[in-house]
């Protein structure tokens, strides 16, 4: 685990950033519709706002822990992962990878078993507001 006490105040806003992204998406008049293309259940606003308000740790890892990646989320840890290189670097491109990785995690709850395809990219485009065509679907 990366201990650099710079790093903690730009995840703070970070995650502070995503949590407000996340429940205007919870509010979104496509929630639903959205949320099932994504996970392939039916989930209340009031269940997704419960979810994320009881986030994962984080934890900052050296970069090549991740073997490449920027970020993961184990459910057998129940943690998400973010390497240094990402938090130290472009806000957006963190907030994009934070948003994904809670995406796993959602999927992790609310499903039994990974849904097919990446999920959580397809989370993280859908809530940043991203235009999507079919075959990127």
């Amino acid at each position: 685990m990366i201990t650099n006490t710079l790093l903690t105040p730009i995840l703070n806003q970070a995650v502070a950033d995503v949590v407000n992204l996340l429940n205007q998406f919870a509010d979104d008049s496509l929630f639903t519709e959205k949320v099932h293309l994504v996970f392939g259940v039916d989930v209340s606003t009031q269940v997704f706002k419960a979810l994320i308000a009881d986030l994962p740790k984080i934890e900052v890892v050296a970069d090549g822990v991740l073997q490449g990646a920027l970020g993961a989320f184990s459910a057998q840890t129940g943690k998400i992962y973010l390497s240094q290189g990402l938090v130290s670097g472009n806000t957006n491109k963190l907030e994009a990878v934070l948003i994904e990785e809670i995406g796993h995690f959602l999927d992790a709850k609310l499903n039994s078993s990974d849904t097919p395809g990446d999920e959580g990219q397809l989370f993280s485009a859908l809530v940043r507001g991203e235009s999507l065509t079919a075959a990127e679907i």
